[in-house]
């Protein structure tokens, strides 16, 4: 765990950052194959949920704890501080992503969420958090 952090002094369990990024992915990938606004408005739910910590009601977040329980995967600490920036980013975008799915304006919604989906991607399979290096360059440059 970095001690890095100038936000807080908070730790998080990384696996479970990633087993939600396994949901993020998965509901992107079913809105980029349906175009459901349905599937935009829950990630914008879920997201609104964490980023507010409100994890209890979080789908995403209640199902992850039950999933890393059953396969018993130990938690992987480290700092709060870039995973949370990154959440405050998709929130953003999914904020975005929601106004032009309300508004029928598709082929922007679509692009924003294979940005989206890109980087849940990333996450889940290779740990790589685009988020967390705009923080780390954002922080080196003195921006945070």
């Amino acid at each position: 765990m970095s001690a890095t952090c100038p936000i807080s002094h908070i730790s998080i369990n990384e696996q479970v950052v990633r087993a939600i990024s396994v949901f993020v992915t998965i509901t992107a990938l079913l809105f980029l194959l349906t175009s459901s606004k349905v599937l935009v408005y829950l990630l914008f739910i879920d997201f609104s949920l964490r980023a507010l910590r409100l994890n209890r009601y979080s789908l995403f977040f209640q199902l992850s704890l039950v999933i890393l329980e059953k396969l018993k995967i130990e938690p992987k600490l480290s700092d709060e501080a870039p995973k949370r920036f990154s959440l405050y980013l998709g929130w953003s975008m999914l904020f975005i992503i929601a106004v032009l799915v309300t508004f029928d304006a598709s082929t922007y919604a679509t692009w924003l969420i294979s940005v989206l989906f890109s980087c849940a991607l990333l996450e889940t399979l290779f740990g790589f958090c685009v988020g967390c290096k705009i923080y780390q360059g954002l922080k080196t440059l003195k921006i945070l």
